[in-house]
């Protein structure tokens, strides 16, 4: 969901890359964040297993260029491929501005490209995001390896809406900001049809033109006033008090000690192999039912991390509001 912060005449943009496992789109992420200028790029957080897959997400604040005049924040998401992590995609997808599909041109990879695109959709749907309309862009990548389908055949199987696509070879960077700019654009265009403040005059102006649609429209559906019948004058109606109701408002502060205006603080990396280290003298005595376990204890506690993340972005998001209310 696209923010605007009028206090700091700032649009925060949400962009998700989603694809099946090992097909590029952590490494995409990695070349945007070297490729960018150090002032203009927040922390890159990458967390990955042995198996060199993405565990949880990517997430890469980056700022890029202002639209009428307030900055332009892009967070920059992944998800795991793998299909056991899909509660932690859809929490992911959620609030998402725009999609970038990462395919595998391989030929042996058809399959799993059209059902993460079947997923993809079904999350959306789930996160009550319209897959027909949300912008969206297809990324072919690894087109430098053997025995691969040419493009017109994956658009015709993975393209279900022949919207732009690019090919790209990740590693050395061959597509991937040309995929980035395209599904910017494509989210700002989208952001100008819904969004009437950004059209025509200044956002202050619009602010203020608002009100007073806003107010035009409460006198308009406001109910007849009701006829007073005479009381006697012995007799004083019951005042009622009015109710006051207080709204909390969290300091920016205590917030992980940030502000709507910055990225949140994360680490620069964080590994999960150390677990997995102190447990090898024990892992060929491991049941198959001691590894449900621990993948079950995984699932439950990212699901715990991404729903912390997502009150935060509430709290932060209500903030924003209050403030631009001010």
């Amino acid at each position: 969901m696209v923010m605007i912060n009028h206090a700091t005449r700032e649009i925060t943009i949400k962009i998700v890359y989603y694809g099946p496992g090992l097909c590029g789109k952590t490494t995409n992420l990695e070349y945007i964040y070297k490729s960018a200028t150090p002032e203009k790029k927040g922390k890159l957080l990458t967390v990955a297993t042995e198996t060199d897959r993405t565990l949880f997400f990517d997430f890469l604040p980056m700022e890029l260029g202002t639209v009428k005049g307030m900055r332009l924040r892009t967070q920059l998401y992944t998800v795991p491929g793998q299909v056991f992590y899909d509660a932690t995609r859809r929490i992911v997808l959620r609030g998402a501005d725009g999609v970038v599909f990462v395919a595998d041109s391989q030929r042996a990879m058809l399959d799993a490209n059209l059902e993460s695109v079947e997923n993809l959709k079904a999350n959306l749907e789930i996160n009550n995001l319209d897959p027909n309309s949300i912008p969206l862009v297809f990324q072919y990548n690894k087109r430098d390896l053997p025995d691969l389908a040419e493009p017109e055949e994956m658009n015709k199987i993975l393209n279900y809406r022949n919207v732009p696509f690019f090919n790209a070879i990740a590693v050395k960077g061959a597509g991937v900001n040309e995929t980035l700019r395209k599904i910017i654009e494509l989210v700002i265009i989208n952001l100008h049809q819904k969004d009437t403040m950004l059209k025509g005059a200044k956002p202050a102006q619009k602010v203020e033109k608002i009100a007073q649609v806003e107010k035009q429209a409460e006198k308009e559906t406001a109910p007849p006033p009701k006829a007073v019948e005479p009381k006697p004058q012995n007799i004083k109606p019951k005042e009622e008090e009015p109710e006051v109701q207080e709204l909390e408002i969290i300091p920016d502060k205590e917030i992980n000690g940030t502000n709507e205006s910055e990225p949140l603080p994360i680490e620069e990396e964080v590994d999960f192999d150390e677990g997995e280290k102190s447990s090898e003298g024990n892992s060929d005595k491991s049941s198959p039912s001691k590894v449900d376990d621990v993948y079950k204890k995984i699932s439950d506690l990212q699901e715990k991390l991404y729903s912390l993340l997502n009150e935060i972005d509430e709290i932060k998001q209500k903030i924003s509001e209050l403030k631009n209310s001010k």
